[in-house]
């Protein structure tokens, strides 16, 4: 029997193997890849990615041929030189330049981006119908130009004569200009002589320093806004828009990052854990264009609507804040949060930036704009206010009170800000926020605290061992059914009962043996399969439900009754269904404990 089952299995590995192969011969032939479709290739063991010194090897599907596009601020001469703006005939130039020190804040607002081949065809390759809004002079520091990142994208491959010499940028149809102490300011008209496209926005065409193929997933292309060569005339400007030349660092850390809003694909094509590649359709991007996103155990992963248990599931729509990984044209997720099932694109403005002037009585903040989506972009800064009920997170993803929350606002350091969602009043420059998160800069040794309800599988003297799927989770993806997670103690891990006074660390793992009555609440930090954990609660065991077992009397079935609820077990309904004895079963979930106020 054991040998049938193996030749069975060997069969179904080849069959499995030879429909890959089949699939795949019908994606991305030709010349470069479909814009139609995400394009993800076969997985890969030995895919080795990682920023800096820090690598890990994960396996997930191959990314797309993509290259990474940005926007920076490049200050050069008025010359006209190869990639350069190509300038209307009928433009009427004059002397008045902007000064590249002039202005403390130049916002722009970016709609699209085409890429144009020899032959004049034209490839939509990334559009945001609300508008990416990119502060030019925050894009320069004294090491040289940063990035504003806009996607790491697939383009169409093209071959011989039909290279890549043109690009089409997407504008609003102004630019707003605040000189140093100027907390506001009037948006300034692009000049009516820059093209329109059919929705009236401007058009600039951009010459591609150095003619190439952009589709052969190794070149990137960044449009650099010359604010040296920019021109005011009778009260509108037209900037000079040209690809930056060689020598300018897509490191991540040379990157400002960017949010993403879209629905998830391939969702465990790159992985079933905490770390994992998935793929990002955009709401309203370009036809066919979508992001490869790599969620690592570092990022926060948490509900936007401030619920426990986020879910990465294909279907599900993600906001995203990420940079772009150059090696491998990946977004590095900084943070993911899902979205509400009924929340629509467009529904929600935001802003990110520096905090400041916190006041926790009124429940008010400021943030010096940095980033923002359905802002207008006509302020330096913007007044942040509590909405009622609004969800609070920490840097960690893990919700806070008000007054927490605050706390961290007030002591916040370098590389640390705030992003703030909900409604927008553009008269007064104030957001009424919904929900507000401290962020930070992510990488692999960012200690960050999780946190998580289980059931003890194992108990020993400092560490205890739990398995999926859990009954709570927050702040990061579960692990797949079936696998563990140890949690480990030191003398510094905090430990409370179910009322939440102090208890000693053996009397919490004694009642943790006692799976009936006692589940765990862990918060901790979590590395490689592992929680090091700062504190654990006990909580009541959640209830199951029991299907009832049917018996034969006299011909009849009837239903046994005497086992409607239980507690406790190895089938407690977390992130799988409802497990028993005797298999699982598709019966209602049963209430779970309340969560505690802070995790």
């Amino acid at each position: 029997m054991q040998n049938r089952q193996q030749a069975l299995s060997i069969i179904g590995i080849f069959a499995s193997v030879a429909l890959c192969q089949f699939c795949l011969s019908g994606c991305g032939a030709g010349t470069g890849q479909s814009l139609s479709s995400p394009s993800l290739g076969s997985r890969s063991s030995g895919d080795t990615t990682g920023t800096g010194n820090t690598k890990s090897v994960i396996s997930s599907v191959l990314p797309a041929k993509r290259f990474g596009l940005f926007v920076t601020d490049y200050i050069a001469q008025k010359s006209k030189t190869a990639g350069a703006t190509e300038k209307p005939a009928t433009l009427a130039r004059t002397e008045n330049t902007t000064g590249a020190t002039e202005y403390a804040h130049v916002f722009v607002t970016v709609h699209k981006v085409e890429l144009v081949s020899a032959d004049d065809q034209a490839f939509p390759v990334w559009a945001n119908d609300a508008g990416r809004v990119v502060d030019l002079a925050t894009l320069r520091d004294a090491t040289g130009e940063r990035l504003a990142l806009l996607g790491g994208i697939p383009a169409p491959g093209v071959t011989g004569k039909k290279t890549y010499k043109r690009a089409r940028i997407t504008l609003g149809n102004s630019i707003t200009f605040l000189k140093r102490g100027e907390t506001s300011g009037k948006p300034t008209p692009i000049d009516d002589a820059v093209g329109r496209d059919d929705e009236g926005r401007r058009v600039l065409t951009v010459l591609i320093d150095r003619p190439r193929d952009l589709g052969n997933g190794k070149e990137d292309l960044i449009l650099a806004f010359d604010r040296s060569a920019f021109v005011f005339a009778d009260g509108r400007v037209t900037p000079s828009v040209r690809e930056a030349r060689g020598g300018i660092s897509t490191d991540p850390a040379r990157q400002e990052s960017a949010m993403f809003v879209g629905t998830v694909s391939e969702a465990t094509a790159g992985g079933d854990g905490p770390e994992r590649v998935f793929a990002l359709t955009p709401d309203a991007g370009a036809r066919g264009e979508n992001f490869l996103v790599w969620l690592r155990s570092s990022a926060p992963f948490y509900r936007a609507d401030g619920k426990p248990s986020p879910a990465l599931t294909d279907g599900a729509r993600v906001a995203v804040r990420g940079r772009l990984q150059p090696s491998t044209k990946r977004i590095l997720a900084e943070s993911v949060a899902v979205l509400a099932e009924g929340e629509k694109p467009g529904d929600i403005a935001s802003v990110t930036g520096t905090a400041s002037n916190a006041n926790s009585e009124g429940g008010t903040f400021t943030v010096a704009v940095k980033d923002t989506l359905r802002v207008d972009p006509a302020y330096a800064e913007i007044t942040v206010t509590l909405g009622e009920g609004a969800v609070l997170r920490s840097v960690s993803g893990l919700p806070v009170t008000r007054d927490e929350f605050f706390t961290a606002l007030k002591k916040a350091g370098a590389g640390e800000y705030a992003e703030a969602e909900g409604e927008y009043e553009p008269t007064t420059g104030v957001l009424t926020a919904s929900r507000v998160r401290l962020a930070g800069t992510q990488d692999d040794k960012t200690p960050r605290e999780t946190s998580l309800t289980a059931l003890a599988k194992t108990v020993t003297e400092k560490s205890l061992t739990v398995t999926a799927p859990l009954v709570e989770w927050d702040g990061i993806v579960p692990p797949a059914a079936g696998k563990a997670w140890t949690v480990n103690t030191s003398v510094a891990t905090i430990c409370r009962d179910k009322d939440g006074k102090s208890i000693t660390l053996a009397d919490l793992m004694t009642a943790a043996k006692d799976p009936d009555n006692y589940a765990v609440h862990v918060v901790g930090t979590y590395s490689g399969g592992a929680i090091s954990a700062t504190r654990l609660e006990l909580r009541p065991a959640p209830e199951k439900e029991v299907v009832a077992k049917k018996t034969v009397r006299g011909g009849k079935d009837s239903a046994k009754s005497d086992a409607d609820m239980v507690k406790g077990g190895d089938g407690v309904k977390g992130s799988g269904g409802v497990e028993t004895s005797e298999g699982k079963t598709d019966a209602k979930e049963a209430p779970k404990p309340e969560p505690s106020e802070a995790p």
